[in-house]
């Protein structure tokens, strides 16, 4: 893939191009928390040079998805438990304060959109499509960052949903059963949003996005615990 051609019919810079390359390949777990970015071998894969390269590491280090060490390099952050539960109160804060502004803005074209998506949902759970799942939760969930009209919230939330995504990804169960308990929770958030009750919106926000949280702090455990002694608590 290279980023120095079609894609530069924008008038998009190519630091942030590769920027949302690189946000997109660290979600989708192709670079592993940990992982060393190499800028020769990116720009071989991209065709851009190291200037544009050395832009999006710094970018990426400001969003807490990269870490920069002297004299050795850039690295995907790890992602500890204490960093998901920090994120986890974050992520409540802002999913609340955009079921709010989504209730000021509701119409019933947002009201069938999201329920589209559940309906999408109900279907991949009687299929046991875990990624397809995942990625109608995703939707979900920008629908509602969208409808909220805040460009602050969406980049925010959208931010601090990729630096888990990975781990949501993996930790969404495969099962029938589970999924389509997960698709019930998001009808009752529609639901919630859909009556006008701030109130108990905020608390399926709270319920789900803890849920949530949960889940992946028991993945991030059993890959600690599968991990090399030598790597344990890097």
């Amino acid at each position: 893939m290279s980023v120095s051609n079609p894609q530069l019919s924008s008038h998009r810079s190519l630091a942030e191009l590769v920027t949302d390359h690189l946000r997109r390949e660290i979600a989708a777990g192709t670079y592993e928390p940990g992982a060393h970015l190499v800028e020769r071998e990116i720009g071989e894969v991209l065709g851009v040079s190291s200037i544009p390269i050395r832009e999006a590491f710094s970018r990426l280090v400001e969003e807490g998805l990269v870490v920069r060490l002297p004299r050795r390099g850039a690295f995907v952050a790890p992602l500890s438990v204490a960093a998901v539960q920090d994120l986890t109160r974050v992520r409540i804060a802002l999913e609340q304060l955009a079921v709010e502004l989504a209730i000021e803005n509701w119409t019933p074209e947002a009201r069938d959109a999201a329920q589209g998506i559940i309906d999408r949902m109900r279907k991949a759970a009687r299929a046991a499509d875990r990624m397809q799942f995942f990625h109608l939760d995703e939707e979900f969930h920008q629908l509602f960052w969208r409808t909220s009209q805040s460009e602050t919230l969406l980049s925010t939330a959208a931010n601090l949903r990729g630096r888990i995504s990975r781990f949501l990804a993996e930790a969404t169960d495969a099962n029938r059963k589970s999924l389509t308990a997960s698709a019930d929770d998001h009808q009752r958030w529609l639901d919630a949003v859909d009556t006008g009750d701030i109130t108990r919106a905020h608390a399926e926000v709270a319920w789900q996005i803890a849920s949530a949280a949960r889940r992946i702090i028991e993945r991030i455990e059993q890959l600690q615990r599968e991990a090399p002694p030598a790597l344990r608590g890097a």
